[in-house]
This record gives structure tokens, sequence and C-alpha cells, in this order.
């Protein structure tokens, strides 16, 4: 049973990393194009920039897998690290800083 739990758990954070991976994309790509159309100023646009591919790169690879460990998973992917990270995405698009 707990087997079945921490697939149905993976699938869930494999959707919602997707969810949140192609937002931050198209945010990314749209500051990126569009930062004229905004009132940031190229220095902060461009830390807002760094900031958001910085938390991407944080992503782990083994999430895009569709193959499902029969144990634990080992490479740090708790749910309080995947919670962390998907805030600093959110944070890192609102950022007044």
């Amino acid at each position: 049973m707990a087997r079945k739990q921490r697939k149905q758990v993976l699938r869930e954070m494999k959707a919602l990393e997707k969810r949140i991976v192609g937002r931050a994309t198209a945010h990314l790509t749209a500051l990126k194009t569009r930062r004229h159309e905004t009132e940031l100023s190229v220095a902060h646009a461009q830390q807002i920039i760094d900031r958001m591919e910085a938390v991407l790169d944080q992503l782990p690879a083994h999430a895009h897998s569709d193959n499902f460990p029969k144990h634990r998973v080992s490479a740090g992917w708790s749910n309080e690290r995947f919670v962390e990270i998907s805030r600093k995405i959110a944070d890192s698009g609102t950022s007044a800083d």
C-alpha cells in the first residue's frame, strides 16, 4: 500500500512541477521579450530573470522520468523541498526588490 501511495504522490508532484515550470518559463520569456513594456529598469528585470533561472535550474532532472522507483526516493526530493522550490518560483516572478 505504501508503494502505491508514494507513486501517487510522485505523480502529483510531477504534474505540479510541470505546471510550475510551464508558468515560470512563460513568465520568464514574456519578461525577456516584453521588458520594455513594464516599468522595471533593465537591472531590476535582469535580477528577476537571474533569480527565476536559478530556481528553475534547481529542479531535479529525475522528476521528468516516467519511471517510478520501487524504493524510497533518495535524491533529496522531499515534500518540503518541493514546496520551497515552488514558493521561490512564485516569489521570484512577483519580487519587487
